[in-house]
C-alpha cells in the first residue's frame, strides 16, 4: 500500500496524487517551485512521524522479499550471508508536476560517487507515461533512450549508477509521484572502492 501511506504522508487522498498541482496552495503563490517544495517538504518534515515508519515498515518487507530474491538474495539479514543486501532506507520522494522545464539533467549516478554495485529500484504512485515519466537507455553508452512506461504497482529496476536517465518537462495534465532506492549486494561492494578521480564513497553502510 504505498500509494496510501504516501498520500497519509502528504495528507492528501491517495487519489488526489496525479492532481497534486491543482489542490489549493494555502495562501502561497501558484508555480511549480511552490508546489514541489511544499510536497516533498511535507515528506521530509515528516520524517519521524507515525506514517513515515509505517511507510518504512512496509518498505523494509518489500526489499525482503520482493527486492531481495532478484537480486540472488532470498532476504537473509545475517551478516555472514552471502546475498545480504545494503539499500536506501530513507527513500528519494519525487513531485514531477506539469511544467514548461525539465527537473535535472541526463546523467548516471557515478557522477555522484555512487559504487558499482548498487542497483536502482523506481516505484511510481502514480501512472507514468509520455513526457512525465523516467528516460532511460537499456545498457550504458546505449544511447536508446525511451520513456517508461508504469502503471502503479509495477517496478522498474535499472542500473542507474552507469545507464544514462533522465526526466523531460512534464507536458501531461498529471503530477508524477515517485519514490526511488538504491540497492547493492553486499558480495559486490568494495568498502574501500574510490572513483575515477580518487574520491571515497560518501554513502557508507548502516550510516
Amino acid at each position: 500500500p504505498f500509494r496510501e501511506l504516501a498520500a497519509e504522508v502528504l495528507g492528501v487522498d491517495p487519489a488526489d496524487l496525479p492532481r497534486l498541482h491543482a489542490l489549493p496552495c494555502e495562501g502561497r503563490s501558484r508555480t511549480k517551485k511552490a508546489y514541489e517544495s511544499r510536497f516533498v517538504r511535507r515528506w521530509h518534515a515528516a520524517k519521524n512521524d507515525e506514517s513515515r515508519r509505517r511507510f518504512a515498515d512496509v518498505l523494509d518487507d518489500f526489499v525482503a522479499n520482493f527486492v531481495a530474491p532478484r537480486m540472488g538474495g532470498g532476504g537473509c539479514t545475517q551478516p555472514e550471508c552471502p546475498s545480504m543486501l545494503a539499500y536506501q532506507r530513507d527513500v528519494t520522494f519525487r513531485v514531477q508536476e506539469p511544467a514548461e522545464t525539465a527537473l535535472g539533467e541526463p546523467h548516471v549516478d557515478a557522477e555522484y560517487h555512487h559504487p558499482p554495485a548498487e542497483v536502482n529500484w523506481w516505484l511510481p504512485l502514480t501512472d507514468v507515461w509520455g513526457s512525465n515519466t523516467l528516460h532511460t537507455e537499456s545498457a550504458p553508452g546505449a544511447g536508446d533512450y525511451a520513456p517508461v512506461e508504469l502503471r502503479y504497482g509495477q517496478v522498474l529496476r535499472f542500473y542507474g549508477n552507469l545507464c544514462h536517465h533522465y526526466t523531460t518537462a512534464n507536458q501531461t495534465d498529471a503530477c508524477r509521484v515517485s519514490f526511488d532506492l538504491r540497492v547493492l549486494a553486499l558480495r559486490f561492494h568494495d568498502p574501500q572502492w574510490v572513483d575515477r578521480l580518487g574520491r571515497a564513497c560518501v554513502f557508507k553502510i548502516g550510516g
